[in-house]
């Protein structure tokens, strides 16, 4: 049984890593894997079950996961602050490299998730539908936004475009 039988979870961009750090306390028995590109954001304890990799999607450079080896992928509100660094023209090409990469580590049958504000899923939309993948989109629970990030609950008291929404994408 024990590691074979072991779904794992995988946050790119984690920040802070608090929601994955929690969610390894309450669930030793399953792996999480925390990608995110600033050494100074690992906390200072870390759970057994949690591995932190400093690193990101970059051009050129993928994702230090093997492919197909994630059962549940989320990229939360990583592209709210690529979408303030780079240029409307560049926005789509980095969107694209982050879900290419997000479903080449995604097994089949695993689950992306992707949190942003309503602005940025207005301009993931038409990509996700070029690429012919079959998704769902609603409002984020403001439960489970004021639980989920700091990030998801500043936009809960801003303004509509700003509203947290989530994209699900089932592999």
């Amino acid at each position: 049984m024990g590691e074979v039988n072991k779904r794992i979870y995988a946050d790119i961009g984690a920040g802070w890593g608090e929601r994955f750090v929690r969610r390894a306390q309450e669930s030793p028995e399953q792996k999480f894997v925390v990608v995110e590109p600033e050494r100074r954001n690992i906390p200072p304890r870390i759970p057994p079950n949690l591995t932190w990799i400093v690193g990101g999607v970059e051009k050129g450079y993928f994702l230090p996961l093997e492919s197909g080896s994630v059962d549940e992928a989320n990229l939360d509100f990583v592209l709210f602050f690529v979408h303030g660094e780079v240029s409307e023209e560049v926005f789509p090409l980095r969107v694209s490299e982050f879900l290419d990469e997000m479903l080449r580590i995604t097994k089949k049958g695993g689950k992306i998730f992707i949190r942003e504000p309503r602005e940025n899923v207005e301009r993931i939309r038409p990509l996700l539908q070029q690429k012919k993948i079959i998704f769902s989109e609603k409002l984020m629970p403001e439960e489970e936004a004021r639980s989920h990030s700091e990030a998801a609950r500043e936009m809960l008291s801003g303004e509509k475009e700003l509203q947290p929404f989530v994209i699900e994408i089932e592999k």
